[in-house]
């Protein structure tokens, strides 16, 4: 088991990933499935999050998740 918020670490070392957010598991699949298809907000969160040679980033806010969002209105396994 390896726990990180650095999803550009993940994507070097893990075959499975489980993402938790708030305590929770809220996905999990292969690691080429979450990067290819990241279903939760915070996934997409923590991706969107990995910087990209070349790219500007000074002027772009990071995405943020939505403390509104009912996660409970997900399918499971989503959650």
């Amino acid at each position: 088991m390896f726990i990180t918020h650095d999803l550009g670490v993940v994507a070097q070392i893990a075959d499975e990933v489980v993402v938790m957010y708030k305590g929770h598991v809220v996905e999990q699949a292969s690691a080429k499935e979450l990067f290819a298809d990241p279903r939760h907000p915070y996934t997409k969160a923590l991706l969107s999050a990995i910087p990209k040679p070349g790219k500007e980033y000074r002027k772009k806010r990071l995405e943020t998740v939505d403390e509104n969002t009912d996660y409970l209105s997900f399918k499971k396994e989503l959650r």
